[in-house]
């Protein structure tokens, strides 16, 4: 597994993790600000069909509800990538 973290400015992180498990790569680009993050997840290649296929997902997190779900509760109790609770949206959720 190998972990990066570089400061972008005074407002941003970014934490880039890869990791090679189950016969693939999972590459994780996690963009953290002060209201939350942005993180980018792509694995591959997976085999079948005979052919290799990669798949990829956009995540957002917020550290506070935006206004369309601000009666709903947080996602996470304690999000991975923040490390408090978080209102998780994006294209490949997860539990």
């Amino acid at each position: 597994m190998m972990i990066k973290t570089t400061n972008l400015s005074k407002r941003f992180r970014v934490k880039i993790t890869s990791l090679f498990r189950f016969n693939a790569w999972s590459h994780s680009f996690n963009f953290i600000g002060a209201d939350g993050a942005i993180s980018l997840n792509i694995s591959g290649p997976h085999v079948y069909g005979g052919q290799d296929n990669w798949s990829a997902g956009l995540e957002e997190h917020r550290r506070a509800p935006n206004e369309h779900r601000r009666a709903d509760p947080p996602s996470h109790d304690e999000c991975h990538v923040l490390k408090c609770p978080c209102w998780h949206d994006g294209s490949s959720l997860y539990g």
